[in-house]
C-alpha cells in the first residue's frame, strides 16, 4: 500500500460517517413532521381557539409563533403554530378567535387554518 491509500481510506471514512449520521438523525424527525401534518389534513376536527400570545420567533425570516388555547372534552389545551405571514400576524390581537385543526385522539398536534383565518380577517 502506498502513502496515498493510507491517508485516503480513513479520510473518506470520516465523510461517509458524517453523511450517514446526518441522514440517520434528520430523517426520523422529518418523517414524523410530515406524518403529523398529513394526519391533521385528513383526520382532524375543526375548532375555534383563542389567541393567548404572539411573538416574533425569527426576525430575519419573519416567522411568528402563535400560542392559542382551545377546549377538547372539557379540558383546556394549549397549542402553538408558526406562521410566516406578517399581514395576518399584524392584525391579530390577544383574545382573537383562531380557526384550528386538531386530532380528536391526540389533540396536541394542532395547526392554524391559515386560509380560513385570512378570510376571517378580510371581513
Amino acid at each position: 500500500m502506498n502513502m496515498r491509500m493510507v491517508f485516503f481510506i480513513p479520510f473518506s471514512g470520516v465523510f461517509i460517517l458524517v453523511g450517514v449520521l446526518t441522514f440517520a438523525l434528520t430523517v426520523p424527525s422529518t418523517i414524523s413532521y410530515y406524518y403529523k401534518r398529513e394526519l391533521l389534513k385528513n383526520h382532524s376536527r375543526q375548532a375555534t381557539a383563542t389567541l393567548t400570545s404572539i411573538s416574533l420567533d425569527d426576525s430575519e425570516a419573519g416567522l411568528y409563533e402563535i400560542v392559542y388555547e382551545f377546549q377538547h372534552q372539557e379540558e383546556n389545551i394549549e397549542g402553538s403554530d408558526i406562521i410566516d405571514r406578517k399581514n395576518i400576524a399584524d392584525q391579530l390581537e390577544l383574545g382573537s378567535p383562531l380557526p384550528i385543526n386538531y386530532l380528536v385522539e391526540a389533540p396536541f398536534p394542532s395547526s392554524i387554518r391559515l386560509r380560513k383565518l385570512a378570510n376571517m380577517l378580510k371581513d
